[in-house]
């Protein structure tokens, strides 16, 4: 008769294990992507003709203090802090999911101790049962009406069970795909964000040498026009020109002053930019040694649209997100095919604690677990991750073709920039050759002040330009930089 059970039992199981096999493949596999979203196109257009793949931007600039100030920002900056603690959030997650495809071995060890009412067979309890140490027999008498038997007793039990699920149709591999693939996904964001932060800490030193570039060059125009005044003045108190050319003249001597106090208030602005950059409270002590604006950046190599699959980490980060959303939709497809448990388990109980494990009783069993009719809800599911991972398709797209404008935008703005500074020096000279020879001829009462005002004026607006004009091609300089992926790529992928 056992050996019967025995079979029977065996049946069972291997009958379980069939309905899930026959009934798993009802089932359809996600769509798998061949193509990009986008065509690209073959070339930029405005390529240099030379450059260079430029990695460590303040080695490329030669400056020790821009080197120290990224170094900084990387370690203190809380964008940057809270980039490192997604990055440990989404390797937690992928743990939890590997672990899923581990067995499970819970313990159990219970302790009880119960008071109950029991009803005697005639003169006897029932068989087994004990009473307390004061009760021994069991027995407790109520006087009154009638005669009710209590017992006091102690139970201790203890399990150790073993459960697990066979992954037949992939979900849960599936499951660790995509949270193996956003934990990448966030340290291709902490990198993007790297490079953005390098960025944004190199433009506003630049901006701030600038600043203080335009601030000695504003002290030289007053210096200029000062001059200009001390001259005018002794002319007007020998009587050979009017009153109204030594008030025009201070009148641009007191623009000039507003302006320097302008340029005092832009270096306060840009230096509490840079404090936040470097997780420091705005209004901090912030100088930098830097007092002229740098060199433009070396031209970094373009390469073709296609290469920044490989070179900007947020456009990798969007890959595999997308990738995340097509393994998601792979799991959606597979929860809704059947499942299949294996579980097994050893246990005892006792009254007394030291009769533990005197004998030992176990269980093994399979279970298939299968879901006829759920209103729609496995369908429904398996919707809402085609509709995410159709939405992170288009999304890896427009990150594409963002990435490929922002490249495009920084190529043709820098060659024109070059063109137009090019033009504003050749004008320079000239309006300085225009200023000194007013100059003279109103110095020799030949000229009128009035042209030789508006003559300086000219120059020194050109100046002003010339020198924002530098900085807005180092700027795109360092947009190219980071548009082109600020020297990362899939290389240098851990």
């Amino acid at each position: 008769m056992s050996m019967l059970i025995h079979h029977f039992s065996l049946f069972g199981m291997w009958a379980v294990v069939l309905f899930v096999l026959i009934t798993g493949g009802c089932g359809k596999s996600p769509v798998i992507r061949d193509k990009e979203p986008i065509d690209f196109p073959q070339t930029y257009a405005d390529v240099p003709v030379e450059g260079h793949l430029v990695k460590n931007i303040a080695v490329a600039l030669e400056s020790q203090e821009l080197g120290e100030l990224l170094d900084r920002a990387f370690e203190a900056n809380l964008d940057m802090k809270m980039a490192w603690t997604r990055i440990a959030r989404a390797e937690a997650a992928e743990r939890e999911a590997r672990a899923a495809l581990f067995p499970l071995f819970p313990l159990r060890i219970g302790a009880s101790r119960s008071r109950a009412p029991l009803l005697p067979f005639g003169d006897e309890l029932q068989d087994g049962l004990g009473g307390s140490a004061d009760n021994p027999d069991g027995r407790d008498f109520t006087f009154g009406d009638g005669t009710r038997t209590a017992v006091t007793r102690n139970q201790f039990d203890v399990s150790l069970g073993a459960s697990y699920e066979i992954d037949l149709r992939g979900r849960l591999r599936h499951r660790l795909e995509a949270a193996a693939l956003d934990a990448v996904a966030a340290r291709r964001d902490a990198e993007s964000l790297a490079v953005t932060i390098a960025a944004e800490v190199t433009e506003i030193w630049v901006t701030l040498a600038a600043e203080h570039e335009r601030q000695a060059l504003l002290k030289e125009q007053i210096q200029v026009s000062s001059e200009l005044l001390e001259l005018i003045e002794l002319r007007f108190e020998r009587g050979m020109i009017p009153a109204s050319e030594v008030m025009m003249q201070e009148q641009e001597l007191s623009t000039l002053n507003g302006l320097l106090i302008i340029n005092e208030a832009e270096m306060i602005r840009a230096a509490n930019q840079l404090a936040i950059l470097l997780g420091q409270a705005p209004r901090s002590e912030m100088t930098i040694r830097q007092k002229t604006l740098p060199s433009p950046l070396p031209v970094t190599a373009a390469g073709v649209p296609s290469d920044l699959l490989d070179r900007r980490p947020d456009v990798r980060a969007s890959r595999l997100r997308l990738e995340g959303a097509d393994a998601s939709l792979a799991a959606a497809v597979a929860q809704r095919l059947p499942s299949l448990r294996l579980t097994a388990s050893l246990f005892d109980q006792s009254q007394q604690i030291g009769e533990l494990f005197s004998r030992i009783f176990w269980s093994i069993g399979a279970s298939a677990e299968y879901d006829i009719f759920d209103g729609g809800r496995a369908g429904a599911m398996i919707e809402q991750a085609e509709a995410v991972a159709e939405e992170q398709f288009f999304s890896y797209g427009l990150t594409l073709l963002q990435a490929i404008r922002e490249v495009q935008d920084a190529l043709s703005l820098g060659m024109h920039q070059e063109d137009y500074i090019s033009h504003l020096q050749q004008q320079i000279n000239a309006a300085s050759t225009v200023l000194e020879f007013s100059r003279t001829r109103y110095l020799a009462g030949e000229g009128d002040y009035l042209t030789l005002l508006m003559n300086l004026q000219r120059l020194q607006s050109l100046q002003v330009d010339l020198l924002e004009a530098r900085r807005r091609l180092f700027s795109l300089r360092l947009q190219l930089w980071r548009a082109l992926g600020g020297g990362w790529s899939a290389e240098d992928e851990t």
